[in-house]
């Protein structure tokens, strides 16, 4: 593989994400694959990365994309050991709104208010419906919990959207009318996430 083009100027990576993961055999296939294109084990990988590529610093967050509830949760520890280890390097904790996730989440939530934390990221691939019309009451207050976190610590909501399903764009309409003025959104790949 070729070496990155050095950019210039002073540019910072809007998120990575960080954290080895399975290979998994999507769609019945034969073989596992690994669903990342780039995949950085570690603080170490994704800063030779940055330096590869001429980048100042970036924003770091849980690997996640294969069907396994609790793996981005494993990698908060990750995320919060690297920030701690280069003032290149902030970073985003992982959530969920799905109940069975209730426990995970409450403690994820516990480091919300770390130094070097700027963000909470989740998805609804894994299940779970952004429109807060479509919550039960324990979506809601698991939900609830992480806008209060996210708006007593400043951070910054990473939202991961697709074209279709239930991560939609269309679906988080809702959610920015009833949460937009009360914290910060970024709707990652802006339907694009496919």
């Amino acid at each position: 593989m070729a070496a990155p083009e050095k950019v210039k100027g002073r540019v910072i990576d809007a998120h990575s994400h960080i954290g080895e993961m399975e290979a998994w055999a999507f769609y019945n296939l034969k073989e596992p694959v690994k669903p990342t294109v780039y995949e950085f084990a570690d603080a170490t990988a994704y800063l030779r990365r940055l330096d590869d590529a001429g980048v100042e610093r970036g924003l770091i967050l849980p690997n996640y994309g294969i069907p396994v509830q609790s793996q981005p949760f494993s990698l908060n520890d990750l995320v919060l050991e690297s920030i701690k280890s280069s003032d290149r390097l902030t970073g985003g904790i992982w959530v969920s709104f799905l109940p069975q996730n209730k426990e995970m989440t409450l403690k994820a939530l516990e480091s919300a208010g770390e130094a070097g934390i700027v963000a909470l990221k989740t998805t609804f691939l894994l299940g779970g419906n952004p429109d807060p019309g479509t919550w039960d009451d324990d979506t809601r207050e698991i939900a609830e919990a992480c806008f209060d976190a996210a708006e007593q610590h400043d951070l910054t909501f990473h939202f991961h959207t697709s074209a279709g399903g239930s991560s939609d764009i269309n679906n988080f309409i809702p959610l920015v009318e009833q949460y937009g003025k009360r914290i910060k959104i970024y709707l990652v790949h802006f339907g694009g996430g496919v």
